[in-house]
């Protein structure tokens, strides 16, 4: 009987190197957080524009200029106490100073918390803080805290809000990482839904990927068989190709 070609591998072993490979969904999140956290100074400068957004249906408001300014420097001078410093052993902090310094980390995040706190609303830089304020109470431990932050501020976002995905994909990150598969699943779906946001194809493969997770191959198999159809031009077709045919047809006993 000829031997196998060592370079070639059954289905099943292809499946299980699969699975073993790191989690692209928690990679995205974290990325996005990442680009955010990296982009401190672009997006608090874009929250000038968001707070000036004239609210319409119960009557024109206008945001005095000065005040969206004053809000949006609030939000740059709260990021900046994650810059901060945390001084060594034997040296004394100044969590007032300029620059400010401080005795620990878990010291830098609550001030950083406590500071955005004071300017969290539900305009322009008040909706950063409040998406800023969650991701430092991830930080300090506070994931349930975080989880409830982003739930809250998901649903007074609109879908067209780039903030919106931000805010969804975040909060699926924290619940599937928290144990609760399904709750991150249905928070996904607002963002697969048609007419969603542009994060539909993306948001479609991790909730396969999810129920995969579960051990729910049949209806991991169903929304990958179908994606090509319903986004033609992802960039997500080569992986999901290669998820599908990991997963095989279902007719093996290989996979069960």
């Amino acid at each position: 009987m000829a031997k196998r070609n060592k370079t070639n591998k059954t289905r099943k072993e292809a499946r299980k190197e699969l699975l073993k490979e790191d989690d692209a969904f928690i990679e995205a999140a974290n990325q996005s957080m990442a680009w955010v956290d990296k982009n401190k100074r672009l997006v608090v400068i874009g929250a000038i524009s968001l707070s000036l957004v004239i609210a319409l249906g119960w009557g024109a408001i206008a945001l005095d200029m000065d005040q969206a300014q004053s809000s949006s420097q609030e939000l740059a001078d709260a990021l900046a106490l994650l810059d901060a410093s945390v001084v060594g052993e034997g040296e004394v902090a100044s969590p007032t100073g300029t620059p400010p310094s401080f005795a620990s980390e878990d010291a830098q995040l609550a001030a950083t918390l406590e500071a955005l706190d004071t300017i969290a609303g539900s305009a322009g830089a008040g909706l950063l803080a409040r998406f800023y304020g969650a991701d430092v109470q991830v930080r300090l431990g506070q994931k349930d805290a975080a989880i409830k932050a982003l739930r809250t501020l998901a649903g007074e976002l609109s879908t067209k809000d780039n903030l919106y995905f931000l805010a969804v994909e975040r909060l699926a990150h924290l619940l599937e990482e928290s144990g609760a598969a399904e709750d991150a699943i249905k928070e996904l779906e607002r963002l697969s839904a048609p007419g969603g946001s542009f994060y539909r194809d993306a948001a479609a493969f991790q909730i396969a990927r999810i129920h995969q997770a579960q051990g729910r191959t049949d209806q991991a198999r169903l929304i990958l068989s179908g994606f090509k159809t319903s986004f033609p031009d992802s960039p997500l077709n080569s992986d999901v190709a290669e998820r599908l045919a990991a997963l095989g047809d279902g007719s093996s006993p290989e996979e069960k």
